[in-house]
């Protein structure tokens, strides 16, 4: 876990030192838009080695990028076209071997995103359609068995409408994970989060949510409901799940 996360904290450096470089070279993107860079844009380590390749066709990412550790091996490849991420974008660990391989589309991740483990071993596989995540995640534990053990909804119904004229679901995840979201509605195709789906928003810190169902006396409701939630799990990955929850509510006042 800890070399995972020294891993992703070097991505981040990494990324905000290429744009402060480019900022510096007047070829950010606070540039002017006459700015036409035609070649490869380089950035240097504070001690005058190489850390990035970015190649430009008139002011725009186009090509093969490539970033540097500071022993010179290759620390990721990103393929753009027309500044935008198209094609493989690869990370490796410093020993050469592969860290995670993502596919874009437009910008946009879609497909099988793969992380490998430092040794070499599939660590985790998991979908987009477009940067929606898909339900189709998996992950694999150091013995190379796949997790089979994940999180599900659970729905509390509190009856206010006695005294409030409202009816809440509080929703949670099993494992009381606090880095959840839940949204209403369908998957794309069954499998994917989409903006077919509508946020939960009122999720608080711990990773609980509430839907308040307000209906006024002598109201009923009965309509069956699609609970979604996106877990964030240990590998950083999106676990999605679904739960139809059906609601018959009478308010008696």
């Amino acid at each position: 876990m800890i070399k995972y996360l020294i891993f992703a904290s070097i991505a981040l450096t990494s990324c905000e030192f290429i744009a402060k470089d480019k900022a510096a070279s007047g070829k950010g993107a606070s540039a002017p838009s006459e700015d036409k860079t035609n070649g490869v844009v380089k950035a240097n380590y504070p001690d005058g080695s190489l850390r990035a390749e970015i190649p430009h066709v008139e002011g725009l990412k186009h090509g093969m990028a490539t970033e540097y550790y500071k022993t010179g091996k290759i620390f990721q490849t990103i393929e753009y076209a027309k500044g935008l991420k198209h094609g493989w974008a690869k990370r490796y660990w410093e020993n050469g071997n592969l860290y995670q391989e993502t596919p874009y589309d437009s910008g946009k991740i879609h497909g099988e995103q793969k992380k490998y483990r430092e040794d070499g071993k599939l660590a985790s596989v998991a979908v987009y359609e477009y940067d929606n995540p898909c339900v189709d995640l998996k992950e694999y534990l150091l013995d190379g068995k796949q997790k089979r053990d994940y999180p599900k909804i659970v729905i509390t119904p509190i009856d206010n409408l006695w005294r409030d004229n409202e009816y809440i679901l509080r929703l949670s995840v099993s494992d009381k994970t606090k880095s959840v979201e839940f949204f209403t509605g369908k998957l794309t195709n069954g499998r994917c989060l989409s903006d077919q789906a509508s946020k939960v928003w009122n999720t608080d810190r711990n990773g609980v949510g509430e839907i308040t169902i307000t209906l006024p006396p002598g109201g009923f409701m009965m309509e069956e409901l699609n609970i979604i939630a996106k877990v964030k799990t240990k590998q950083g990955n999106y676990y999605i799940t679904q739960r139809k929850y059906n609601l018959a509510i009478q308010n008696k006042r």
